[in-house]
């Protein structure tokens, strides 16, 4: 429910007031967020009246009201700020009991907002609103609007979590001298604004109103914009760091500063084990490593990569230069996730063929996304797959991000590691592909940072085409419940094609395993058998993932099980190429035709023929399978079988009557390094 509607509840009737109030004000959002970007990442704004004095005046009034406040986003307007009279007195009693000194653009008269010659007969409603004239207009409005932004925190003791944007922040300075304590929170996330920095030392007196504060975003805390005369004078000094009261920090998300002033800032971390860092250079890289070094033994959680400005290609924004890159995390001992881009790992020029994950990673690696990914790491890949049951037996998620657009000489090697995710969902890992954007709003790294958004990324609703299609189909793909939700709210169309590589929100939900969001868009009535995307199909799409329970919801819902056309075919193909039997006899059992022919593979014994899945042919000759079915990319499934090496399966469809006679020579040339399968065929006369 937006805050609209809540709003409206409140004025309806006392009873629904009582209710909806508490919750109208458990998050204030100023908006005056960036609308766009400029080339080369130069962010845009349009300020606009936050009513932050109405705000404050109800926080002063109504005490019950203020303790409901648990987010608070706060940015500067920019905007004259109305303020009558009595509202002026109101925020000197509070400031005073704050402790708080009344700031330049103080007038006990009020500020106004109009002229009224612009309203009707030029006369003031109600004489209650006050008017823009040479003597009642503020020229430190903002100066002004930062001292209410300060006392809004005050005033809000029980906020947990505060995203605050400033252009240079020297209006914290107003806590040091107050009563303020903010014991509730726990969340900070501070930027700037309108494409200015600051000085990390200036949030220091809003950490030291923080005692309980865990997650600390300090992004934009260069302060060579702000001031290059104090960036050169602080450069080797403790100025940047001293007296920080950072020792209850678990997560810390920071970018670029000095690596000695990082190292200095991660030894004062004593409790940090999750850390997300961003640079923009690539000469620094391996001095940041050296300097969260210390805390290896801790860290639990680490991101590390480039923002990249939104270049026509991303590869175009790399150095040429050997410049060094990581090798090595095995000393990181207690690290569980990993999110890293690829270039951090091979240089432009390192071969596709080098292997370099499992050196790099630590046994008590979890979870690795792989950021920026712009060309292939096939054999790398594989290589991890291979290791992973032995030495990674912890290891329960893979996510890539590909770089788009994806530059079209490298389009098929791309394609080409896409088909690395059967061998790790073989060994339980699942695999979840994702688009990484170029050009990044900072703020869209804070969770929450963009008003009922929860996720870094969601393209608009009106967008079509990408990976995703639209953003019903990004959110679903994600498995993001209420952010679905709120786009059906708004009108998203759930059975519009609109494009991306799953078609539909119900596919991409589907695919991978959301069972929530799969019940939420069923109910919303869209057509189960509905056919758009590579999978053809949302129970296709299942099947691919091995999603047992999401097929079972599927078939209620009146899914055919023998619909035809997609990449794989049909949904009992594409659980083949999993090595998940129960998903395939439940298939079977739904009524799956096991001889149906087409697509790349032909038909489902050959699907699972070719990629060596014994127990999966069993159950498909079981099942009456034609084991001489022909049609698909090798002909036969004993072909896809020689062809692959799979000397079991062979000897399995040789007992089961294929006919091996008329095989082409070309079968025993592509088995010359596979002597079993040479010697079967041999002995099947196909020679």
């Amino acid at each position: 429910m937006d805050k609209i509607t809540l709003a409206r509840m409140c004025r309806a009737s006392r009873m629904l007031c009582s209710i909806a109030q508490p919750v109208l004000f458990h998050y204030y959002a100023s908006g005056n967020l960036a609308r766009s970007v400029r080339s080369w990442n130069v962010e845009h704004w349009s300020p606009e009246d936050d009513k932050l004095p109405a705000f404050l005046r109800t926080l002063i009034t109504r005490p019950d009201l203020a303790l409901c406040v648990k987010s608070l986003q706060l940015q500067g307007s920019g905007v004259q700020d109305v303020c009558s009279p009595e509202l002026m007195l109101l925020l000197s009693d509070a400031s005073s009991a704050l402790n708080f000194t009344l700031p330049v653009g103080w007038r006990w008269e009020g500020w106004a907002a109009e002229d009224p010659e612009d309203l009707p007969g030029g006369e003031p409603p109600n004489n209650r609103t006050y008017f823009v004239s040479d003597d009642n207009f503020n020229p430190y409005l903002l100066d002004f609007h930062d001292w209410l932004r300060g006392l809004a925190i005050a005033l809000t003791p029980r906020t947990q979590m505060l995203m605050y944007m400033g252009e240079e922040l020297g209006e914290l300075d107003s806590f040091k001298n107050t009563k303020t304590v903010l014991p509730a929170l726990k969340t900070l996330a501070i930027r700037g604004a309108n494409n200015y920095d600051y000085f990390l030392s200036d949030i220091h007196p809003l950490l030291t109103a923080a005692p309980n504060l865990e997650t600390l975003y300090a992004l934009d805390c260069n302060g060579v914009k702000y001031s290059q005369t104090t960036y050169a004078s602080m450069a080797n000094e403790d100025m940047w760091i001293k007296n920080l009261a950072v020792n209850k920090i678990h997560k810390l998300v920071f970018d670029e500063v000095s690596p000695a002033v990082f190292e200095k800032l991660v030894k004062q971390c004593v409790q940090l084990e999750d850390l997300e860092y961003y640079i923009y250079s690539w000469e620094n890289c391996p001095d940041i490593i050296q300097a969260i070094f210390p805390i290896k033994e801790r860290l639990r959680r680490l991101c590390f990569g480039y923002l990249p400005p939104p270049a026509p290609s991303y590869e175009m924004r790399l150095p040429d230069n050997n410049y060094t890159n990581i090798t090595s995390l095995q000393e990181f001992t207690q690290l569980e996730e990993l999110a890293i881009d690829q270039a951090l790992l091979y240089r432009k020029s390192d071969s596709s063929k080098i292997t370099r994950l499992v050196s790099l990673l630590p046994r008590s690696i979890r979870r690795i996304h792989l950021t920026y990914v712009y060309k292939s790491m096939y054999e790398d890949l594989m290589s991890l797959a291979r290791e992973a049951p032995g030495s990674f037996p912890n290891l329960r998620s893979m996510k890539i991000g590909l770089s788009t657009p994806i530059a079209p000489e490298r389009v098929a090697e791309i394609e080409c590691m896409r088909t690395v995710e059967s061998n790790f969902i073989n060994m339980g890992v699942q695999v979840l592909w994702e688009e990484d954007l170029k050009g990044p709003f900072l703020y869209t790294a804070i969770p929450g940072g963009a008003p009922g958004l929860m996720v870094a990324h969601v393209p608009a609703s009106s967008w079509n085409g990408g990976f995703y299609g639209d953003a019903l189909q990004a959110a679903a793909f994600y498995g993001h419940d209420s952010v679905v939700m709120a786009l059906l709210s708004a009108g998203a169309n759930i059975n519009q094609h609109s494009g991306g590589i799953y078609g539909s929100a119900l596919q991409a939900a589907a695919r991978n395993g959301y069972s929530d969001v799969v019940e939420r868009l069923l109910n919303s009535g869209p057509l189960v058998n509905d056919v758009s995307g590579m999978y053809h199909t949302a129970l296709q799409s299942a099947a691919r993932g091995a999603q047992g329970m999401i097929i079972k919801r599927l078939l209620e819902a009146g899914a055919d099980v023998n619909t035809q056309g997609g990449k794989y075919g049909s949904a009992l193909k594409s659980a083949c190429l999993v090595d998940n039997v129960e998903v395939v006899q439940q298939l079977l059992d739904a009524g799956a035709n096991a001889n149906a022919v087409g697509s790349m593979y032909g038909s489902a014994l050959q699907t699972a023929c070719a990629n060596g899945y014994g127990k999966v042919v069993n159950t498909l000759l079981d099942a009456g399978a034609n084991v001489d079915c022909r049609g698909g990319y090798h002909g036969t499934a004993l072909i896809a079988a020689s062809k692959n090496g799979h000397d079991k399966i062979v000897k399995q469809l040789l007992n089961s009557g294929a006919n091996a006679s008329g095989l082409s020579i070309s079968i025993t040339v592509s088995s010359a390094n596979h002597k079993e399968v040479i010697q079967m065929l041999r002995g099947a006369g196909t020679m």
